[in-house]
C-alpha cells in the first residue's frame, strides 16, 4: 500500500477551504500572494488525478473543479510542494 508523503513544512501561503456540500476544492491565497500557482491532486495511490495552473488575484479565492472526482481523499500539492489533503465526498 503506497504512503502519501507528509506534508514539507513550507512558508504556507494558501489555505484550502474544502466545503463537503459543493463540486469545488476553494484556494483562498494569504494576504500579498498574488501570481500563477500550479495545482496537483493526487487519489490515494499517489496518481496525478489532476492539474490546474491558477491565477491568483488579491480578495478572492481560486476554484478548482471537482464534480468529475471520485469521492475519497486526495493529496494536494501547489507548486510541486504537499500542503495537505482533501476530502471529496
Amino acid at each position: 500500500v503506497p504512503v502519501a508523503p507528509e506534508p514539507e513544512p513550507i512558508d504556507l501561503k494558501f489555505s484550502l477551504m474544502p466545503n463537503p456540500g459543493t463540486d469545488w476544492m476553494y484556494i483562498a491565497p494569504n494576504q500579498g500572494q498574488l501570481g500563477r500557482i500550479q495545482v496537483c491532486l493526487y487519489d490515494a495511490l499517489g496518481q496525478i488525478v489532476r492539474t490546474e495552473t491558477l491565477e491568483l488575484g488579491a480578495g478572492s479565492p481560486v476554484v478548482v473543479p471537482t464534480a468529475d472526482l471520485a469521492a475519497g481523499v486526495y493529496f494536494v500539492a501547489i507548486d510541486r510542494k504537499w500542503v495537505g489533503k482533501w476530502v471529496h465526498r
